[in-house]
């Protein structure tokens, strides 16, 4: 109730911050904070692309922006998750995890 914990920007803005990245890396940077609160951590959708991840490793500043977490089919699953998820990739699918019970 009134509560945030995080902030989520979708797939579509993400990607379209992401599509003007190499023109214009202030911009897409801005557009990735317009979806940033202060002091909360920010989930970004539709990281598909290890450009992106190029991206934002080399303009994403932690302590200047926050916290920022991905989802998307370039990025795996750590150790941690090994014992409870399997991967699509082998299922034909570009990428994401599937929980085993």
């Amino acid at each position: 109730m009134g509560r945030v914990d995080m902030t989520k920007m979708d797939h579509r803005s993400f990607t379209d911050a992401m599509r003007i990245r190499g023109d214009n890396k202030h911009e897409a940077l801005q557009r990735l904070l317009a979806h940033k609160l202060p002091g909360k951590p920010l989930i970004v959708e539709g990281v598909e692309d290890p450009d992106y991840l190029t991206f934002l490793a080399q303009h994403w500043d932690e302590k200047e922006h926050g916290q920022l977490y991905g989802q998307g089919y370039c990025l795996e699953t750590g150790e941690h998750w090994s014992p409870t998820l399997r991967p699509l990739k082998p299922f034909g699918l570009p990428g994401g995890d599937f929980l085993l019970q």
